[in-house]
């Protein structure tokens, strides 16, 4: 698909109406500066009406179509605190094309990059048109690592609240804990716990071998003590793609989901999974808020138009 913005066009296009459902991004507080690059950089296409759309307030919505609305991520179900209802009346609107901004991806690899996936939240069925992801491969992390690994088994946690785990922290424990029941059954190496950054919860996590630590160190010095990475979706893995280890998905939500393990059977192997396609992929959808003030992010809004 051709990647090419244009300000004027010879022939008059029909009008291209987007949404901006600004409140599913924090319940819209400092919600307008991030959703005014968007705006202003839609504003300079042709032919292009933009809205900015109150989701708290969906009847004021009910008799119109847009052709691409654009949604931060949060969601949950059932619905938990300001921001999800937002979301939730967002996918209730009239239109043709969802484009949901994720949170930022794997600072260990792109600094402050914001993951933008279109028609679908599941980055495994991500309908995204690649017009980025050339730039972004000059301007990623390298990973500082030696191609060697170490015999450990790294679990990646984060916040139980998100749609994909929806527990809260008793329920999360007593999952965790089956987790690491479940490897047992197949492998006695060394588990590492690693812990979201900021969301470090005391929690009685039970190995039947006495063999697992919760991690003090950074991610990449994790990888370099692991082979094999156990997460649901947090966005550290895609960091620990490109560290080159096997990916163990908890959830469809995943974004090495297809080219992952999913169950642990095989907990006990390296693998050594070729992830070429999928670094692609990743890199194809990582959008910088600058990258959203250029003429990048036009090049993905007419390739998402004349699709």
């Amino acid at each position: 698909m051709s990647c090419c913005h244009q300000k004027y066009t010879e022939n008059p296009r029909a009008m291209w109406r987007v949404g901006l459902s600004y409140k599913t991004f924090k319940g819209g507080k400092g919600s307008i500066p991030f959703f005014g690059v968007i705006k202003s950089s839609l504003e300079r296409m042709s032919d292009c009406k933009v809205e900015m759309i109150d989701a708290y307030d969906l009847d004021s919505y009910t008799n119109k179509h847009y052709d691409l609305i654009v949604s931060f991520s949060y969601f949950s179900d059932p619905p938990r605190g300001a921001d999800q209802p937002a979301r939730v009346n967002t996918e209730k609107l009239n239109y043709d094309n969802i484009l949901y901004i994720e949170s930022p991806i794997c600072h260990d690899l792109l600094k402050n990059a914001f993951r933008l996936s279109l028609n679908s939240i599941y980055f495994c069925d991500n309908q995204l048109p690649d017009c980025i992801s050339d730039f972004n491969s000059k301007r990623i992390v390298p990973a500082k690592r030696n191609e060697s690994h170490g015999d450990g088994i790294l679990i990646l946690l984060q916040n139980p609240l998100q749609y994909f785990i929806n527990q809260e922290y008793d329920g999360y424990e007593k999952m965790l804990n089956e987790i690491i029941a479940d490897i047992r059954k197949n492998s006695d190496k060394r588990i590492i716990v690693r812990h979201k950054p900021g969301r470090e919860q005391r929690m009685n996590l039970i190995d039947p071998l006495n063999n697992m630590e919760i991690s003090n160190t950074s991610l990449l010095e994790d990888s370099k003590r692991c082979y094999k990475c156990v997460s649901h979706a947090t966005n550290a893995v895609s960091a620990c793609v490109y560290y080159g280890m096997d990916i163990v998905s908890l959830s469809r939500h995943n974004i090495a989901y297809n080219f992952s393990e999913k169950d642990f059977e095989n907990v006990d192997a390296f693998n050594r999974v070729d992830y070429s396609e999928l670094k692609k992929q990743i890199l194809s959808c990582a959008y910088q808020l600058g990258d959203m003030k250029s003429d990048r992010f036009l090049d993905l809004m007419e390739a998402i138009r004349n699709a």
